[in-house]
C-alpha cells in the first residue's frame, strides 16, 4: 500500500493566522492554489480555502468593502485570516496509507 510520505511536498504555501485577509487573496491568487494551510508558531491551526474568503468577504480586497451601515467606516466584515479560517485540523502521520487518507477525507467531508 502507498504511504502518505511519497505523496509530501516540502514547498507547501502557508500563511499565518493573523494574516490579513487582503494578503491571503492576493497568496491565493499568486500561487493559484484553493487552500492555504494557516499556521501558528509553526503548527497547523487551520485551513483557508477560497470559499471561506468568498463566503465572507466576497472576494473583495478591504478597500472595495463598504459597510452599508456606516459610509464612515473604510471597510467592512473581518479583517484577519483567523476570523474566517476552518478552525479544524486533521492530519494523518507519514506512514499512513494513501486508502486510509482517501477514506478519512470522505466521511468527514474533507476537501483539503
Amino acid at each position: 500500500m502507498t504511504q502518505l510520505r511519497v505523496f509530501l511536498e516540502r514547498s507547501v504555501v502557508t500563511i499565518s493566522s493573523g494574516t490579513s485577509i487582503d494578503d491571503a487573496i492576493g497568496l491565493l491568487e499568486q500561487h493559484q492554489v484553493r487552500h492555504l494551510p494557516v499556521l501558528s508558531d509553526g503548527r497547523p491551526v487551520g485551513m483557508l480555502s477560497v470559499g471561506d474568503v468568498l463566503s465572507a468577504v466576497g472576494g473583495l480586497l478591504s478597500g472595495e468593502r463598504v459597510s452599508e451601515q456606516d459610509a464612515t467606516v473604510s471597510h467592512a466584515g473581518p479583517t484577519a485570516v483567523e476570523q474566517i479560517m476552518a478552525a479544524e485540523v486533521v492530519a494523518l502521520p507519514p506512514d499512513e496509507t494513501l486508502a486510509a487518507a482517501a477514506s478519512l477525507m470522505l466521511r468527514r467531508q474533507i476537501a483539503a
